[in-house]
């Protein structure tokens, strides 16, 4: 999954750079290019706030599977975090759900 995603995110850094030259772009570069956005917007953590490694997780397969895609980039904080929330809703009802099978 990693190097899928820093596959991707090499190739937008090369489409970008190329970009600033003024080039026409297809409907195909155009979308790396906003795909590669989000993922620099979703891999930047705040200054000793690391977001938590299921987060992080949940977070790296939505980026993979290019869920976030249609999202605007100003609005991705809040997509990340209600990305964050369902994933905590989805580990306590496991729990949950572990525990009931134990016992």
């Amino acid at each position: 999954m990693a190097g899928d995603l820093k596959l991707a995110y090499s190739q937008f850094e090369e489409l970008e750079a190329f970009t600033r030259f003024g080039a026409r772009l297809d409907e195909n570069t155009r979308k790396v290019i906003e795909h590669g956005r989000r993922v620099r917007t979703l891999l930047k953590q705040p200054q000793n706030s690391p977001v938590p490694v299921p987060d992080q997780i949940v977070i790296l397969v939505a980026l993979n599977a290019k869920l976030f895609d249609n999202v605007p980039l100003d609005k991705m904080g809040e997509a990340e975090s209600a990305s964050a929330r369902q994933c905590q809703i989805f580990l306590l009802i496991y729990a949950i759900g572990s525990k009931a099978i134990k016992n």
